[in-house]
């Protein structure tokens, strides 16, 4: 439970904010470029910190699905 509430909630929230990219529109001068530059980058920053948090990672004995978690969270960011 303990790896629930640490790792997969905040990354599945963290990959949900990441989509409201999709929602911006786009206009004639380029304004929404910086919003989701910011938000993609914000986001694939946020996810690496979890991935490497060290030890304020629970102690998981499948490493395995810990860096496919991580992977698949930057995939869809």
């Amino acid at each position: 439970m303990h790896f629930y509430i640490q790792i997969y909630i905040p990354l599945t929230l963290i990959v949900m904010c990441s989509w409201v990219t999709f929602w911006l529109s786009k206009t004639e001068r380029g304004s929404e470029i910086p919003a989701r530059t910011g938000l993609g980058a914000s986001s694939v920053l946020s996810v690496v910190t979890i991935g490497f948090g060290g030890k304020s990672k629970p102690q998981v004995r499948k490493r395995l699905e810990r860096k496919m978690l991580n992977f698949a969270g930057i995939q869809t960011v």
